[in-house]
């Protein structure tokens, strides 16, 4: 048996037995929902048992049973607006939209606030096609538990899967004390292209608990592309950033000197190999390094060095060494543009200016 189906059941199997044994019931009980704990009127062991069948049903993917399920434990002493959301949602699941519609509007005025109320809505909305309405009431169900894991993680679905609105981003921003919202905060500044949002959303976060390398990888580059060299650089200090990455931000915020400093004491096969490597010693003007390391590179197969060992013989001023490479680099090559560009460059220092000319990428 799957472990949800099995924690299912020995809820089940718990309710039973303590119905048996007790006969003095409360008529109000506290209940904790996704970390948050909601007073709420007593549910008989007879409902929930119902529930729990609709909740088997349900997972097994049958939704006329999960319906009828939903329904039995309504029938109880009290009803309870979770119930009555799970009961919309399998409603809309076999395509009874007027009966979930209908359902849904229930169980929001047994409980105005419910966080299941709001994530079912949120679950139809998207399952109807509707993308804002299913953001927007995941944002409400983080309005109303902002401490419940199973509303921040909805939040943060849409979010990677569809995008982010400036609602979800004041509320995030509010909440974002708990993890799981600073990183939904993370994703929404990451899909929204707001490099200072995701700084922002990264400190928080590393606050908590610690963060993830793709997360703060993620926030460089977001600030690289955005124009802000100087907070990519800040951010790639971070523990675990990928060398080649953390030097690439540096070079951008004018950080040359100590960009050069690391190449000499970073191996080639944490810069993404001897091509790589070479290439970051051209960006610092330094042909003379990066020459040795292209011609290594060659050696070892690294056939994208050739462009690399092209530009530092240019550079040094060796321009038959230049053209001889740039011969080895084949027409088809995706690196075809770049190799005639060198070309024409390379005949206009050899004095063919004319000819270099006509060769010119346009």
């Amino acid at each position: 048996m799957a472990p949800a189906l099995r924690a299912i059941v020995g809820g089940l199997l718990a309710l039973v037995a303590l119905s048996a044994c007790h006969t003095a019931r409360p008529t109000t009980v506290v209940r904790v929902l996704g970390g948050e704990r909601r007073p709420g009127p007593f549910v008989s062991p007879y409902a929930y048992e119902h529930f729990l069948r609709a909740e088997l049903a349900a997972a097994r993917g049958d939704d006329e049973a999960a319906i009828e399920g939903y329904a039995r434990a309504r029938l109880g002493p009290s009803d309870d607006a979770l119930v009555a959301a799970r009961l919309a949602e399998a409603f809309d699941r076999v395509g009874r939209v007027e009966r979930a519609d209908a359902t849904l509007a229930e169980a929001e005025a047994l409980d105005p606030e419910s966080e299941a109320v709001a994530l079912a809505r949120s679950r139809i909305a998207e399952r109807r096609g509707d993308g804002d309405g299913a953001l927007d009431a995941a944002v409400t169900a983080v309005e109303r538990a902002p401490e419940s894991d199973a509303a921040l993680g909805r939040l943060g679905e849409l979010l990677a899967r569809r995008g982010a609105s400036s609602r979800a981003l004041v509320v995030l921003r509010r909440v974002s004390g708990h993890p799981g919202a600073a990183r939904a905060r993370l994703t929404l500044a990451l899909t929204l292209g707001d490099p200072i949002a995701a700084e922002e959303a990264l400190e928080a976060l590393s606050r908590l608990v610690p963060t993830r390398q793709a997360e703060v990888e993620a926030a460089v580059r977001l600030a690289l592309d955005g124009g802000r060299p100087a907070l990519a650089a800040y951010l790639a200090r971070r523990p675990g950033v990928d060398a080649a990455l953390r030097l690439r931000a540096e070079l951008a915020a004018g950080l040359q000197d100590e960009v050069e400093g690391a190449l000499r004491v970073t191996p080639s096969d944490e810069l993404g190999g001897a091509a790589a490597h070479a290439e970051l010693y051209l960006a610092v003007d330094r042909p003379d390094l990066a020459a040795p390391l292209a011609e290594s590179a060659l050696a070892l197969g690294e056939v994208e060095a050739r462009v690399s060992l092209a530009r530092a013989r240019l550079a040094l001023g060796d321009v038959s060494g230049a053209l001889e490479v740039i011969a080895q680099i084949p027409s088809e090559s995706a690196d075809r543009a770049e190799s005639t560009r060198l070309l024409a460059d390379a005949l206009a220092r050899a004095g063919m200016s004319g000819l270099a000319a006509e060769i010119a990428p346009r």
